[in-house]
């Protein structure tokens, strides 16, 4: 599509991610990846609507439109289970990203964190793409979001 040059090499895998021949649950892998890329898909169909209707207004020569977010390619493994944070207004959170950093699951939710066989995508899953898509979808960029 022209949108990454054919001369800008592919971020190198990570090393903590086995290549995908032996890969372990390629099924959940492939539909982790699927629901993010839906995700994705239907953020860029809403940022079109919001484009074509500042166009029919006849303001787009003189509208700015800054899309800001924290989200990208991550290298977060949503872990399994529920813990309860001290002095937090949730109460419970959902795994642990990285040490000290609890993950919030909205109270009544039974959130899942990354178990494969569980497929991410309604109301009751809390997952996130993890270290091989978070590498992939960064690409041609190296590593995460988590580094500048």
């Amino acid at each position: 599509m022209g949108v990454v040059s054919k001369e800008w090499p592919l971020s190198p895998r990570d090393p903590r991610v086995p290549a995908w021949t032996d890969a372990k649950d390629k099924g959940w892998e492939m539909g982790r990846m699927a629901v993010y890329g839906a995700t994705i898909d239907r953020l860029d169909q809403g940022i079109g609507r919001i484009i074509e209707s500042v166009e029919r207004a006849g303001i787009a020569d003189n509208t700015l439109i800054v899309f800001m977010s924290d989200n990208g390619g991550n290298a977060e493994e949503i872990a399994r289970g529920t813990q309860t944070a001290p002095n937090s207004r949730a109460g419970k959170f959902h795994g642990i990203n990285f040490p000290g950093q609890p993950v919030p699951c909205e109270i009544g939710m039974t959130c899942t964190g990354n178990v494969p066989g569980v497929m991410p995508g309604d109301q009751s899953t809390f997952q996130s793409i993890g270290i091989p898509w978070g590498n992939c979808a960064n690409t041609p960029f190296r590593m995460y979001k988590h580094y500048t």
